[in-house]
């Protein structure tokens, strides 16, 4: 029986090779699509929870609003994680990680250094909250010792060609020996961090620190089995502001924490559970790179909509051709056959569809899965038959277009009677007929969703790139590791600014992209006490003089920095941000702000000693963070930080300018690698998850728009051929060529038309949700609603054209002959 299903479904697909392809080419693209981003979706939820016990890790994160700013940070106080495991007996065990930017590495005195940019201080703790495995060391000793460290698997090849590496030494910056104590496995790449390198933070004083006023280490614990996380999250928010909190803010502001909240400030502790981190973690100072959670559910939409494009598709075809069948149901039907027998043979071949297009998508896949690995920056791999989840998918896939498209031409075809068909009554199908407009217009309205969603994210970019930033990001070359020369770094400034096609030069760590260094301070004006009332929280940045020309910052009122004149080593310009929130009275040039000094060793400030800074300038506000935040508060101050040199070139003579550069370099350094970047790339680079959807967006939404075609071009064939007598007796009857065309091409367009009514709603609210995550944003104007209907029109347009073309040049004799 099964048999003879298959073997009667395989004729009736040869017969009309056609319309078959037309299905089957539709669903393979739909099903390689949904295939592709079921495999991207399958790796951004599986990230860190390859780690034991990962439901049961958390990382503490500080809310703060104070003196008018507003923050969220994944990094916490110093003794957060001594309090945890000391004052909560349900947690097993807590660590900490300290990040301090790149650093060079080396083996050897005279070898040529690493950039090495995976570097982490950490607990020892740390390898009991994260069961990352051990090659050689244990796990409880290591990084019990300053000066020691903990290096992955490839760092170890990398140095030394082998992992048997404990006891021997690393040199970090030219200076700081560190023993090995441990290799470990290189981490996964579904993992939120990416350490290769963890050095001991014993040697680092603020790591003992007991100050709950200053944010700087990312805190990491485990919870032990059956804690209540919503009730332990409470009881250590409250604890901990009243334990040690708020005697120190009433040791240094002199008020008491119930009265900075009912000022409208506050200061809250999170829990963040490790597996959300990824995804859902929308908090600053990150430890790398993280997911969205609105991205992942954007594509599931986008392959769930191509997906059942590609359905209708086939329920189109199937439908519209279930008149030319009718007469083999009809014989069938009278020859014994039952419509359970007939619902069978139909859906075998709606799953044989299914079947061929899915091995035809998984072919797409297999291809275009190392190009998409490249673009994304992913390391997906199918590994269908190892993966039982995918596997499982694979199958549901099947069975799911197969039933979904497959169930109504069955029922249907399966439910005409024998009599009628037999006696030569005529199968109107106008159920049908009106289900394949309601379906062509549902494909349609998908398709100008999409095609609305890919315009809006393309503007967005566009206004990002193009809006005014208030800095000058073009031919700015970024210099890094400046400070490895030390005392030798300004002759070196000096030296690139003599060149000819060098226009300015600045020595700095503070850039106004996101990936430089940041720090923020509280500082009040003069005349006023520390209080929340008068203190504001603000970005403390420190440069040089030549920071403004470089950048080509506008300074409305004021000065700049002159490095000529001693007094202005306690000087600042604030940015209007700044100015509103500290409230001066008259012009705040001239005018003085304080701030408590900060002990790097302690890790905390010294309310004994306060720093008192002229205002020598007001510089118009300027974009220094994500287009997502608004510009807040900034203090420019002037001050040696040489992490970077900025060099703003005259022109587009990159290749010259850098040679010349890199001379200069290897004439003050013999063992330092030159590493450089430009601002604008850095400055894409914030963006670079918005530039990811806006790729998958084009090629998903042509995809779809493509599928949608192949149905509509099958759909039309098939109406020029039902209608191919009709055409014909108005041919006879005096009719153009142009005016059956029209005909034919009216039905079709008034249903893209109903289709963008529907459409345009729907994509409008959709972006406009997508656009509030910006602070600055386009706008969906009318040009980009009415654009939508330009490309939806033509595709239709010349999809229908080429069918109503044919049928209306074709010979009306032939049309008529067998009437």
């Amino acid at each position: 029986m099964w048999k003879n299903y298959l073997k009667i479904a395989f004729r009736n697909l040869w017969n009309t090779k056609f319309y078959s392809l037309i299905n089957i080419f539709g669903l393979a693209i739909g099903i390689a699509c949904c295939i592709m981003i079921v495999l991207y979706i399958l790796d951004e939820v599986s990230y860190d929870k390859h780690f034991k016990h990962s439901e049961r890790i958390y990382r503490t994160t500080n809310e703060v609003s104070f003196g008018g700013n507003y923050s969220h940070y994944a990094v916490t106080p110093a003794p957060m994680a001594s309090a945890l495991v000391e004052d909560y007996p349900y947690v097993e065990v807590a660590g900490r990680f300290r990040t301090w930017g790149d650093y060079l590495v080396k083996v050897n005195e005279d070898d040529q250094n690493v950039k090495e940019k995976e570097v982490v201080f950490a607990d020892s703790s740390i390898f009991n909250v994260f069961s990352i495995p051990f090659i050689q060391g244990d796990a409880n000793k290591v990084l019990k010792e300053p000066y020691t460290v903990v290096i992955s698997e490839s760092v170890a090849k990398n140095y030394f060609n082998t992992t048997d590496v404990v006891g021997k030494h690393l040199i970090f910056d030219n200076e700081n020996k560190y023993r090995i104590d441990g290799v470990i496995e290189d981490l996964p790449e579904n993992t939120h961090f990416d350490f290769n390198i963890y050095l001991s933070l014993l040697e680092r004083g603020e790591s003992k620190s007991d100050h709950w006023l200053s944010n700087n280490f990312h805190t990491y614990f485990r919870l032990k089995e059956g804690v209540d996380v919503k009730k332990f999250e409470s009881q250590i928010r409250e604890d901990l502001l009243y334990k040690y909190i708020g005697p120190q803010i009433t040791n240094l502001l002199g008020t008491t924490y119930d009265d900075l909240e009912a000022q409208g400030n506050f200061l809250k502790y999170h829990i963040q559970p490790l597996e959300d981190i990824h995804l859902y973690s929308e908090v600053g100072i990150e430890l790398g790179q993280n997911g969205d959670i609105k991205y992942v559910y954007i594509f599931i939409t986008v392959a769930i909509i191509i997906l059942l494009i590609a359905c209708i598709n086939f329920i189109n075809l199937s439908t519209s051709r279930s008149i030319k069948r009718s007469k083999e149901v009809g014989i069938r039907k009278t020859l014994g056959s039952q419509k359970r027998q007939l619902v069978i043979q139909f859906l075998v071949e709606s799953l044989m569809i299914s079947f061929f297009a899915l091995i035809i998508g998984l072919i797409i896949v297999e291809i275009t899965l190392p190009l998409f690995n490249h673009s994304f920056d992913k390391h997906i791999v199918s590994d269908y038959f190892h993966r039982p989840i995918l596997s499982g998918i694979l199958i549901f896939i099947l069975i799911l277009t197969g039933l979904v498209a497959g169930s109504y031409p069955a029922l249907r075809l399966s439910s005409y009677k024998p009599v009628d068909v037999l006696k030569g009554i005529k199968i109107t199908g106008k159920g049908s007929f009106t289900l394949r407009n309601f379906l062509v217009v549902g494909q349609f309205a998908i398709s100008i969703i999409l095609i609305i969603g890919t315009l809006v994210i393309v503007g967005q970019l566009n206004y990002i790139q193009n809006k005014k930033l208030g800095f000058e990001k073009d031919r700015v070359l970024i210099i890094k590791d400046v400070w490895g020369l030390n005392d030798q770094a300004k002759v070196f400034k000096k030296k690139v600014n003599d060149l000819a096609n060098v226009e300015y030069t600045s020595l700095t760590s503070f850039l106004p992209v996101e990936g430089y260094a940041r720090s923020d301070n509280m500082h009040w004006r003069n005349g006023v006490n520390p209080d929340p009332q008068t203190s504001v929280s603000m970005q403390t940045w420190w440069t040089d003089g030549d920071y403004f020309n470089t950048l080509g910052l506008e300074i409305i009122s004021g000065r700049a920095f002159d490095t000529n004149k001693p007094a202005d080593s306690a000087t600042v310009l604030l940015n209007e941000s700044a100015i509103d929130m500290f409230g001066f009275e008259g012009d705040p040039v001239g005018q003085y702000i304080h701030t408590f000094a900060y002990d790097d060793e302690k890790g905390q400030v010294d309310k004994e000693n306060i720093l008192a800074y002229k205002v020598i300038g007001v510089v118009k506000n300027f974009h220094f963070n994500s287009m997502k935040q608004t510009i807040t508060a900034l203090g420019i101050f002037n001050g040696e930080n040489y992490g970077t040199l900025m060099v703003k070139m005259k022109s587009d003579d990159y290749k010259n300018t850098l040679s010349n550069i890199k001379k200069l370099w290897s004439g003050f350094t013999k063992n330092q690698p030159f590493q450089y970047s430009f601002l604008d790339d850095d400055f894409e680079s914030m963006y670079v998850a918005e530039q990811r959807v806006k790729s998958l967006m084009l090629v998903f939404s042509g995809l779809a728009i493509f599928v949608a075609c192949l149905g509509l071009f099958g759909l039309s064939a098939f109406t020029a051929e039902k209608r191919f007598k009709e055409i014909g007796v108005r041919k006879v009857m005096g009719a153009e060529t142009n005016q059956v065309v029209v005909m034919l091409l009216s039905g079709f367009m008034k249903l893209v038309f109903v289709a963008y009514i529907i459409g345009v709603p729907i994509a409008w609210f959709a972006m406009k949700r997508w656009l509030e995550d910006f602070a600055y944003k386009t706008e969906i104007s009318p040009k980009i609603i009415l654009l939508a209907l330009v490309p939806a029109l033509i595709i239709a347009l010349v999809t229908v054209s080429f069918q109503s073309i044919k049928a209306a040049l074709s010979d009306p004799v032939k049309a008529l002959r067998t009437e």
